[in-house]
């Protein structure tokens, strides 16, 4: 339970006050649907980013720049944990491709 039953039996008794938590939990209810539909609508996911870069060679450069600098070590030590990035994965393809060396 979220509320304690001793504090449930006081509010219970106090209908002024139950009927007003009542009201402020129905009027949040409504507000938290909403902002949950409001973040589901406008969620960037890996594939919006990945389209994104697709769209922008600059900075889809830029970063592949940066990967290649900051993960030298992964990828020659652990390249299992690089081969189980999906989306990195897709992003090296993406570039080879877009620059014409697929």
């Amino acid at each position: 339970m979220y509320i304690d039953e001793n504090d449930f039996n006081i509010l219970k008794e106090h209908k002024e006050l139950f009927e007003e938590v009542k009201t402020y939990l129905l009027k949040f209810s409504v507000f938290l649907k909403e902002q949950i539909e409001f973040k589901e609508e406008n969620f960037i996911n890996e594939q919006d980013i990945l389209n994104y870069l697709k769209e922008n060679k600059d900075l889809r450069v830029y970063i592949k720049n940066i990967l290649d600098y900051e993960l030298t070590h992964i990828k020659e030590h652990r390249p299992d944990i690089i081969a189980s990035w999906k989306y990195y994965e897709e992003f090296e393809r993406m570039c080879k491709e877009l620059d014409g060396r697929a």
